[in-house]
């Protein structure tokens, strides 16, 4: 019997004053079935006036009830009993994982199905069975009651802190609801998000984080800097603010900013902490990566000339003042990576409109749209961060397809015979036998299995403890780590495994169990007889915390 697998990684919905927690997922393979996700909605009426569009941008859906609206990535709809929600975190943690049933690995060849999972304590409200058989539809962290009442807290009750990846939605993206920001990032306009306060991203960054990192041995790469007065690229050459051994020369550097060059670092995110808790919430929603780079650009200056960017990207402005010109239509739709900006190949035309970003401002950017930025003359250097959202393209998905499938199919290995091009029975005539592969239903499913695996495996850990962790007793409260990607995989008959950076871990029907209340939070105790060994397994591997341990997202 072939094996099959579930992948599923949960976030939460940024949806009202203490939004519900949802989880996003896969399914079994139902091809007649489309994905679907759903979670209740705010109740309030999105602040419209706060945000402002540009010509080709929509304006959000200001006035739609809160009904709950679909969501779906890789997952599909599932059907009857409830699933349990695998891998997420209690209380102050969005949910992270799903899954269907217990007890070991799918194995490579498996057809991965998906979920959508219900989370602990919607399950905890209908208790699920030890074996669930099949998916069920997404509820939210509250129960079914509270869901129902669209967003209103049970009577006396605690509002809850809000989850990571509720936390990064909001500061990223609000005002606009869910649906409105996923409609955002499924088109081509860009929008001006005016600040709801000054100070608002002055946590992520600030000059001073800038300099103490200068300080402590920063190289180049990621350190790099630009200047649009340049003839030629505005990259400005390392030997002009660094060693030879690439260690940055600051006098050299300070020098080349004072003159008018941007500095530019990359990948800040790796190496201070609160961008890289920013970036794992909105990696949690939209379960792709997400970068951050940081722009210091001296008063007056231009760092890049006009180009444009093969990710979507919403830059922050944290202080200072930059004006920026869009210009209207893409001469390269959707480029990617492999497709990046050649100014000898495109022509930076058409009609532009300019914003300017003041501190706590946001512009959403998408790939492709042609845009240039410079620093106000009079006034602060203008600090911006440049949050990249690194979704993957169908192109990249068939290379991983082929991967796949190479070591399963000859035809796929036979030689290409490049002595018979031109005749007849030449190497076009094998291309249906060696393509046909990839038409495969289930191909698609295993492809997106692995992306996820690839996704928690290659982002910064982001563990749950530190090198000093004592062993959890039976009466500690523990939860998921909100912060460590994860998933769980079901396999055939019920097996499932918890999968995560660090491997995957087999998970019986009573673990699987156990991975869905912790998710809310739990004692050992609280859980059933050897779930202690469990929990001090997950804890010893990051990916458990105790409450108290764990950092609010803010």
């Amino acid at each position: 019997m072939a094996a099959s697998a579930a992948a599923c990684s949960c976030f939460a919905s940024p949806a009202s004053a203490r939004p519900a927690r949802p989880c996003r997922a896969a399914s079994p393979p139902r091809p007649a079935t489309p994905p679907a996700r759903s979670w209740p909605r705010r109740t309030q009426t999105p602040r419209t006036g706060s945000a402002t569009a540009g010509t080709a941008a929509s304006t959000p859906r200001a006035a739609r009830p809160p009904t709950p609206i679909p969501r779906t990535a890789s997952a599909r709809a599932g059907t009857a009993a409830p699933t349990p929600r695998g891998v997420r975190a209690p209380t102050p943690i969005p949910p992270t994982a799903s899954a269907t049933a217990a007890s070991a690995p799918p194995p490579p060849t498996a057809a991965p199905r998906t979920t959508t999972p219900r989370t602990a304590r919607a399950a905890a409200a209908a208790p699920t069975a030890r074996r669930p058989a099949a998916p069920s539809a997404t509820t939210t962290r509250r129960t079914a009651s509270v869901a129902a009442a669209a967003g209103a807290d049970p009577p006396g009750a605690r509002p809850m802190p809000p989850t990571l990846t509720e936390w990064a939605f909001r500061l990223a993206f609000a005002p606009l609801e869910v649906e409105d920001a996923l409609a955002l990032r499924e088109g081509t306009a860009w929008r001006h998000f005016p600040a709801e306060a000054p100070d608002r991203y002055r946590d992520l960054c600030s000059v001073a984080a800038l300099d103490a990192y200068l300080a402590a041995g920063a190289r180049t790469p990621p350190v790099t800097m630009a200047d649009s007065a340049r003839n030629g690229s505005a990259s400005v050459p390392a030997e002009e603010f660094a060693r030879d051994d690439g260690r940055i020369d600051p006098h050299r550097l300070f020098r080349r900013f004072d003159a008018g060059a941007t500095l530019v670092v990359s990948q800040f995110h790796e190496a201070h902490p609160p961008l890289a808790r920013f970036c794992r919430g909105l990696e949690k929603f939209f379960l792709h990566a997400v970068q951050a780079n940081v722009y210091l650009t001296p008063a007056g200056a231009q760092g890049f000339k006009t180009h444009f960017d093969t990710h979507d990207v919403l830059v922050l402005q944290v202080s200072g003042e930059k004006r920026w010109r869009l210009l209207a239509g893409q001469p390269l739709p959707l480029p990617t990576r492999r497709t990046p900006w050649d100014s000898g190949l495109y022509a930076a035309a058409g009609a532009a409109e300019e914003v300017t970003l003041r501190p706590g401002d946001a512009l959403y950017v998408p790939r492709g749209t042609l845009h240039d930025a410079a620093a106000q003359p009079a006034g602060e250097p203008s600090l911006h961060v440049t949050i990249g959202l690194l979704e993957p393209c169908w192109a990249d998905l068939l290379h991983d397809a082929v991967d796949l499938l190479e070591a399963e199919h000859p035809a796929l290995r036979r030689s290409l015979r490049s002595w018979r091009i031109g005749e007849a029975e030449g190497p076009l005539a094998d291309a249906a036998a060696a393509l046909a592969p990839l038409a495969e239903p289930a191909l698609m499913e295993r492809v997106l299995l692995r992306f996820l695996d690839r996704l928690s495996a290659d982002r910064p850990a982001l563990s749950g403890r530190g090198l000093v962790a004592p062993s959890p007793g039976p009466d500690d409260p523990l939860r998921t780590a909100e912060t460590v990607l994860h998933h769980v995989a079901a396999g055939p008959e019920g097996g499932a495994a918890l999968r995560w950076g660090g491997g995957a871990i087999p998970l019986s029907p009573d673990e699987l169990e156990w991975t869905q209340r912790l998710a809310e939070g739990a004692t050992p105790a609280s859980l059933s007889e050897g779930a202690l060994a469990f929990c001090r397994r997950l804890h010893a591997a990051g990916l458990l915390v105790a409450p108290a341990a764990a950092p609010s997202p803010a």
